[in-house]
């Protein structure tokens, strides 16, 4: 068609507009219309006015370093959707956003022109059985270090048998000896913060235990010792999880490493355990 041709650009619905217009211009309108890219919100008198910030919970249409939720897919090769999802879950994480909801990650699929798993529950709990999502409290989930690593290895590694088995505690181990030097031992509770048990978020409650050891002047913290301490009172967080939970706080700037590859709590960690209620 020559570029001099008209077509006739027709609305329906609650508006209606009629115009004619050149086949560029007319190309151009349709590239948008078909893009992720949402129009600018509104002001009362029509003019665009400045972007506010999405609503707490609500999915982004980009990604981590500005990726689209196609791209996300397609850089991770991820195929099945349990794959998806993990692949959705990391680059939440990798976006500040350590633990997500099923409201989520459902938009995703769509944002990535894919359609929506038929069983969205079903396919959840078969990424959980691969240990590459897990359950946190409140009907939210995170992904795992073994999430992280199936992502960034495009799911080249076989894919593990999803057969339920029932959870067993870990072995008990010995007392690590920095505990063992303690003259009285690990206090139950933490200054000016709530109880181990009352925290809700599992990134949160490796927080509490950099904190507590902090307090009794343990200040390099290695993976280990944080799963030890946590499952000493009672709520366990899995070797395999902690990098996972420490990529979280240290994104919210609440932990780093030192030059030892050990944990520690930052400033900012502190003021937000103390910040902390039981419905934070």
């Amino acid at each position: 068609m020559d570029a001099n041709d008209e077509v006739k650009l027709t609305l329906s619905g609650r508006v209606q507009f009629e115009h004619t217009i050149d086949p560029l211009r007319a190309a151009e309108i349709i590239k948008y219309v078909l893009s992720d890219v949402a129009p600018p919100p509104r002001g009362n008198g029509g003019a665009p006015t400045s972007q506010t910030p999405p609503p707490l919970g609500a999915a982004p249409t980009t990604l981590s370093r500005g990726r689209t939720p196609r791209q996300v897919l397609d850089e991770s090769e991820a195929k099945r959707n349990p794959d998806k999802i993990t692949a959705f879950a990391a680059n939440l994480l990798d976006e500040g956003v350590e633990n997500f909801t099923v409201d989520m990650v459902k938009p995703l699929f769509k944002q990535a022109r894919e359609a929506a798993p038929a069983n969205f529950t079903r396919d959840l709990d078969k990424a959980i059985l691969a240990g590459w999502v897990a359950a946190g409290s409140g009907g939210e989930f995170y992904v795992t270090e073994k999430g992280l690593t199936a992502v960034s290895s495009k799911f080249s590694e076989p894919r593990p048998k999803v057969t339920a088995r029932r959870a067993t505690a870990p072995r008990k181990k010995e007392v690590p000896e920095v505990v063992a030097a303690l003259p009285n031992g690990l206090p139950a509770t933490l200054a000016g913060a709530l109880d181990y048990v009352d925290v809700k978020k599992k990134r949160d409650k490796a927080l509490w235990v950099l904190a507590l050891l902090a307090e009794v002047g343990i200040d390099s913290v290695p993976n280990s010792l944080v799963t030890w301490v946590s499952y000493h009172f009672g709520d366990g967080l899995p070797s395999s999880d902690i990098n996972a939970h420490y990529r979280g706080l240290n994104s919210a700037k609440l932990a780093n490493r030192d030059i030892a590859g050990n944990m520690r709590i930052t400033k900012a960690g502190q003021d937000y355990l103390a910040a902390m209620t039981e419905t934070g």
